[in-house]
């Protein structure tokens, strides 16, 4: 693996309009390759991941040729591309709990995004995110690695009893005095 330095952008190759680094493939392409993907639970969890994700930082996107707005989630689809794809064929979920793990503000930064786009738009649908990034929750990773129907309606039953027991509890009021 080649290790960069802070600042240096001898990995990256730029778009048309110069703006958005594109992976030349020697940086990225190769980190995944001899990695046991299935004695790791989280993609968070292998050192290889947290050494890339150490590299290539949200809020050192400048010194490797991000502009200082660019969008988080084209940021995301850009430099895990990689991961992302890995993580998918190793059916390891890559979750917004693994972001945060590795990238908090980052993970922050998509936070705010979802928060934004919601209220601009109400009826979106939920989910969705720009740029063919998809970053589920824990709750929705582990309903996506169900693969019976039978399983995945009884996960969403249990949820919703949960839901609905925690509602309660809230709408408790504590005893008086």
């Amino acid at each position: 693996m080649k290790n960069l330095q802070r600042g240096d952008k001898s990995a990256y190759t730029f778009d048309k309009k110069g703006e958005m680094p594109i992976s030349d493939g020697e940086h990225f392409g190769t980190l995944h390759e001899g990695i046991d993907f299935s004695s790791y639970n989280r993609i968070s969890e292998i050192p290889q991941f947290r050494e890339f994700a150490d590299e290539n930082l949200w809020i050192i996107r400048k010194e490797f040729g991000y502009p200082r707005n660019v969008d988080v989630f084209k940021f995301l689809s850009k430099v895990y591309k990689d991961w992302f794809e890995a993580a998918a064929k190793h059916n390891l979920p890559f979750t917004q709990a693994d972001l945060s793990a590795v990238d908090l503000p980052a993970w922050r930064q998509v936070q705010q995004k979802i928060k934004w786009e919601k209220e601009a738009n109400p009826d979106m649908e939920k989910g969705i995110m720009p740029y063919g990034v998809y970053l589920p929750n824990e709750k929705t990773a582990a309903f996506n690695k169900i693969t019976d129907p039978d399983e995945q309606r009884d996960f969403l039953q249990e949820r919703e009893v949960l839901a609905r027991v925690k509602a309660r509890q809230r709408s408790r009021k504590p005893p008086g005095p």
